[in-house]
């Protein structure tokens, strides 16, 4: 997935005060505008929007590209109304911890082409990746949020956006760790483990591991984990496995040498 820096100028009439942000998961939005492109929107903060000063962090387009806005270091202004008074409270601090997407779609339905929402599924499970958010638990609509119908077609049909939050999960569960050496923290105990890449699977040699799947076969971390009840997610960014078990963290340590 290519993603096209096109940032908006500092200040907070274009959107982007500079604040840093806090992030807590990912809101998706449409532009509610049919047919507009990426790039007519990423303009149309950059010029104020209207004097409403919005933003948000990636727009992508009708043709699948990704515009990146604003850092994900900072806050986009993307949530921070509330549509109805259930919302007052979580709108105030919505873009202090919620990352914006908005997303071009060809007709006033809402509904995102085939080739945008593979482009948003990619993000979402790259970002999810990288910050180590469950796309269950911390992948919003902006309605879910503020209250607002929007995207609408997600808002109009529940059942096509929690197909998109499984898609999502799908490509993450596909993606795969690297080679090479890393130390593991396992209920206390930590354990160096020789690793490597066999047809995109992260896989060790390690004896006690073969030994609790059963066999001498190579096994996987992320199967050895899961095997035991664990729930595994990675961070990109931090280069870090987290495994959860009985709603407690059991494992977060991963420091690799690559």
């Amino acid at each position: 997935m290519k993603i096209t820096d096109a940032l908006l100028t500092l200040g907070a009439s274009h959107g982007r005060t500079g604040k840093a942000i806090n992030p807590k998961g990912i809101v998706v939005h449409y532009v509610a505008n049919p047919g507009s492109s990426a790039m007519s929107n990423r303009n149309y903060f950059e010029k104020g929007s209207n004097g409403r000063g919005v933003s948000s962090h990636y727009i992508v387009g009708l043709q699948g590209e990704v515009i990146r806005c604003i850092p994900e270091t900072e806050v986009a202004m993307h949530a921070g109304a509330a549509y109805s008074s259930a919302y007052l409270e979580q709108a105030k601090i919505n873009n202090s911890i919620y990352y914006g997407i908005e997303t071009c779609h060809p007709n006033a339905d809402g509904k995102f082409s085939e080739i945008t929402n593979l482009s948003l599924t990619e993000l979402c499970a790259d970002m999810c990746l990288r910050h180590g958010f469950d796309p269950h638990k911390r992948l919003f609509t902006h309605n879910e949020v503020t209250g607002k119908l929007c995207p609408l077609y997600f808002v109009k049909n529940p059942e096509a956006w929690a197909k998109f939050k499984d898609d999502v999960q799908n490509i993450i569960s596909r993606t795969t760790l690297p080679s090479g050496y890393v130390n593991l923290c396992v209920d206390n105990k930590i354990y160096e483990l020789e690793t490597v890449n066999i047809s995109g699977r992260f896989y060790s040699t390690l004896d006690h591991a073969a030994k609790i799947l059963g066999g001498g076969r190579m096994v996987s971390i992320r199967d050895l984990l899961e095997a035991n009840d664990y729930t595994v997610t990675w961070n990109e960014a931090l280069q870090r496995i987290t495994a959860v078990k009985n709603n407690s963290k059991i494992f977060s340590q991963m420091d690799a040498y690559f």
